[in-house]
Formats: structure tokens, C-alpha cells, sequence
């Protein structure tokens, strides 16, 4: 396989090669920002275990003071 760049000027395609990679960077960077934004159960995991655990709290301390003499 022959290199694109063989004929042009170096300084031009060392050039063009930056602005692609710096293209392909900030396309990956913005994409990977709004990637959150797009997924709707994300933010809800983290509130569901809180409730689960406080939930378990709760009934954990009425078995408690169920079973413990007063």
C-alpha cells in the first residue's frame, strides 16, 4: 500500500494530518460529553440503590425492635 502523502509538500500533510487527528479528537471528546445526556436510566441507578438501601434500613430496624425485648 502506497502512502496518500507521497507526492505533496511535508509541510502540508503533516499539517492536514494534525487538523484530522485534532478533528477526530474533539468529534470523540463532544460526543463522549453529550453521551450521558442521551441515556435516560443513568441517573436513576444511584437513587434506586439509596431507596433499596433505605428501604432495607427500615424494616431491618423494625425486625430489630420486634424481636429485642423492651
Amino acid at each position: 500500500m502506497s502512502d496518500p502523502f507521497a507526492g505533496l509538500d511535508t509541510e502540508w500533510a503533516k499539517a492536514a494530518e494534525r487538523r484530522a487527528v485534532r478533528a477526530t479528537r474533539v468529534h470523540r471528546l463532544r460526543r463522549g460529553l453529550r453521551a450521558p445526556l442521551r441515556r435516560g436510566r443513568g441517573p436513576m441507578r444511584p437513587l434506586a440503590l439509596i431507596m433499596l438501601f433505605v428501604a432495607a434500613a427500615v424494616l431491618l430496624s423494625f425486625a430489630a425492635s420486634a424481636l429485642l425485648p423492651s
